[in-house]
């Protein structure tokens, strides 16, 4: 309970300069604080839960991208906008695109639903400067790719394709 008054403390004191106008940085602060409670309750219980390699994830996705000069980035995050590990370009926000990512799931999960066409596998962005796909990896995690527009679009599906079977085996 001590961390709920702190935070709600932390809140009250920094309202003013707060940048909560994004309803997905809202929800990243609140799952964050309510994995914390979780944790803090639970402490012991978790004598079966083995760790995620997240040092082995985070080289697999620095050679994904690092292995074309067409792919700007890619970010392994939950599906409730936390980061699991990221290779983004400098100027990006891990946190931002993270929150950002999970938003466009949800909301393709809900249109998906509405007009009757199953679960999502996909969701791609076509920009004007390039590409953006969201793969659902697992149900704890979701791939993001962003690409140049010089990136043949069969190529980057193989690829994405090929990373998101790799992941899977480091998640499990």
């Amino acid at each position: 309970m001590e961390l709920v008054d702190t935070l709600h403390r932390q809140v009250l004191l920094n309202h003013d300069q707060a940048s909560y106008s994004d309803v997905a940085d809202l929800k990243c602060l609140l799952y964050r604080t309510f994995r914390i409670i979780k944790s803090r309750n639970q402490i012991g219980s978790l004598g079966e839960y083995m760790a995620i390699d997240t040092a082995k994830i985070q080289s697999a996705l620095h050679s994904f991208v690092s292995g074309t000069s067409e792919i700007e980035g890619a970010a392994l995050v939950t599906p409730d906008g936390l980061p699991l590990v990221t290779v983004l370009p400098s100027h990006m926000d891990e946190e931002r695109v993270s929150a950002m990512s999970a938003a466009l799931l949800s909301l393709g999960e809900r249109i998906g639903s509405e007009l009757m066409r199953g679960g999502i596998s996909q969701i791609a962005i076509d920009g004007d400067d390039g590409y953006c796909l969201l793969s659902s990896c697992s149900e704890e995690a979701i791939f993001l790719v962003l690409a140049t527009r010089m990136v043949k679009k069969g190529i980057l599906n193989l690829e994405v394709r090929r990373i998101v079977a790799e992941v899977q085996l480091l998640l499990s």
